[in-house]
């Protein structure tokens, strides 16, 4: 069992918490002109959006009691109370300080194969690369991640792949990890799909049938009482 200092357990209850410019600096990185001209640039930065405004408390709830105790439960060596004051903490409003402390919390969490602290550490390697061995480090996390089974890791995973793709082999894994997530309830892995059958790009054969099907099993994610649409129905004949 490890313990931490008191002063560092409640580090984070110091640090303001805002939408990630870290997703930010990711999507300048993938704003190249070759990126722009792709569908995968275009989904990524909407998944990288929706990264951004996610709720970064998710693992528990950001009271300041429940920080207390999530503290607490770090102390004792609690995965998840690492991955959640190690998000709070790698902010960009924190000091230098307490984001060494943050990658520490990622970093244990990461041993114990926590696949949200390994999504994380993923993204944040990528965001702060400096060379490409280190953005393929970083996508090596969020690969790992993905194979644990984490849902947007493997839409993320997929959606780069997908953008990158030369041969037919390397789509069929971003098609892969595309399928994987959609079928875990990634909104936006479905609908990448779906432009992707729809757009013609990446040599991907279009497929009107196939991108109102994957369009129709976004809506119905986000949606699951209504019913199958009609516009699918005739797309498909």
């Amino acid at each position: 069992m490890f313990l931490l200092g008191s002063h560092v357990a409640f580090l984070a209850l110091n640090c303001t918490v805002a939408q990630s410019t870290i997703m930010s600096t990711v999507m300048v990185r993938y704003s190249s002109p070759f990126w722009k001209r792709s569908v995968g640039a275009a989904i990524l930065a909407v998944f990288l959006t929706s990264y951004a405004s996610a709720d970064p408390n998710s693992v528990l709830s950001g009271s300041e009691l429940s920080n207390r105790l999530v503290a607490h439960k770090a102390e004792l060596g609690d995965a998840g109370a690492m991955v959640y004051l190690g998000k709070k903490l790698v902010q960009p409003e924190c000091t230098a300080a307490q984001q060494k402390e943050g990658v520490r919390f990622l970093a244990l969490a990461v041993s114990a194969q926590h696949s949200e602290a390994i999504f994380t550490l993923g993204m944040l390697l990528i965001s702060r690369a400096s060379t490409s061995n280190e953005e393929r480090l970083g996508l090596a996390y969020i690969e790992r991640s993905a194979e644990l089974g984490h849902t947007r890791a493997a839409a993320f995973l997929g959606a780069h792949l997908m953008s990158e793709s030369q041969t037919e082999d390397q789509r069929d894994e971003a098609f892969l990890w595309l399928g994987r997530a959609a079928s875990d309830g990634s909104v936006l892995a479905a609908m990448t799909l779906s432009e992707l059958y729809q757009s013609d790009l990446h040599g991907v054969v279009r497929d009107g049938c196939s991108a109102a099907s994957w369009r129709e099993t976004a809506v119905l994610l986000r949606h699951p009482k209504m019913n199958f649409s009609r516009q699918t129905e005739m797309a498909c004949r």
